[in-house]
């Protein structure tokens, strides 16, 4: 059985260690929070915007980088989470709260926002 990791985590190591995608994975990351911004827009202003999109690269065509997507956006999280983890567990500071165990906000964070717990 797999076991999926937790949604904090992955949010986490996307907000943080972003730098460790590769390039597909990173394309794909922008085409998808790209076409969620048009997804907002009236049909005429998304028209209008989506060759202004391609042309800048925040929406691609690339095969590889689409097919990183093909699962759905949350699959696609959790998937290059797991794998900055596998390949980069030693650049990776999971700062954890030593009372309660839980994620800090921050990799740099003194303080857990979960109990209050202070470790300056």
């Amino acid at each position: 059985m797999e076991v999926s990791m937790e949604r904090e985590q992955v949010d986490y190591i996307l907000v943080y260690f972003s730098y460790l995608m590769t390039s597909d994975e990173a394309l794909a990351l922008r085409h998808c929070t790209s076409s969620e911004k048009l997804a907002t827009m009236t049909e005429g202003d998304r028209e209008k915007m989506t060759p202004i999109y391609l042309s800048k690269g925040w929406l691609t065509d690339e095969k590889d980088a689409l097919d990183l997507l093909k699962d759905g956006i949350d699959r696609f999280y959790q998937n290059v989470a797991e794998r900055i983890m596998a390949e980069h567990a030693d650049k990776v500071f999971m700062n954890k709260c030593p009372k309660c165990g839980r994620l800090a906000r921050t990799p740099k964070a003194r303080q857990c926002g979960h109990c209050g717990n202070e470790w300056r």
